[in-house]
């Protein structure tokens, strides 16, 4: 999917699930070099979910925050529903804590396994992503707008990041052909402290 030219950086192999080939949960990419490259975040993250760095001045934390049945009735068979994705989120909140007092302006994207604002997940849960948000984010990819409904992927973004436009990649192509369990985002923004450089997609 990703061009041959530009850096491209993964999250580690094993995600809990057992390391596969190629296969990466979390692949961030960039037309420039990454710096001050993070794969763990925090201890607490389960492995494999997790990738920052920091492109063109800006840091980028790519995520997948575990599904409601992680390990429930798969994998180690030993967590509750929504066990590992509250762990995550909390562990999460601190390492976004942690980035937002960066002089670097935040994204954090990826599949949050959560809609936005909350549609039938326990609130606890909900309570946990909102502990994330509140660490100065904003989440344009909210289904509160015209063009999603049931997005579980999103991008949140910190005060000095302008969204100038959501578009949403369908999961089907037009003849009906499926691409991928999820519908893609294409999220256009724009420091707002400085010019810097174009608009980043």
């Amino acid at each position: 999917m990703l061009p041959d030219h530009g850096f491209g950086l993964a999250a580690h192999a094993d995600y809990g699930y057992g390391a596969t080939g190629d296969r990466r949960k979390v692949l961030l990419w960039s037309r420039s070099p990454w710096s001050a490259v993070d794969r763990v975040g925090d201890e607490a993250l389960p492995g494999g979910r997790y990738v920052s760095g920091v492109t063109q001045g800006t840091r980028y934390a790519g995520v997948c925050v575990p599904l409601r049945d992680a390990h429930v009735r798969t994998g180690r068979r030993d967590r509750e529903p929504w066990e590992d994705h509250r762990r995550y989120l909390d562990a999460l909140h601190g390492v976004v804590r942690t980035h937002a007092a960066a002089p670097e302006p935040l994204v954090v994207l990826g599949d949050l396994n959560q809609r936005v604002p909350r549609y039938r997940q326990p609130p606890d849960v909900y309570a946990a992503l909102q502990r994330v948000l509140a660490e100065g984010l904003a989440c344009p990819t909210a289904d509160d707008a015209d063009w999603v409904r049931g997005q579980i992927d999103h991008v949140l973004v910190g005060a000095e990041v302008e969204t100038l436009d959501v578009v949403a990649l369908p999961r089907f192509d037009p003849d009906g052909l499926r691409l991928s369990d999820h519908d893609g985002l294409v999220v256009e923004t724009l420091l707002r402290r400085s010019a810097g450089p174009s608009p980043r997609r």
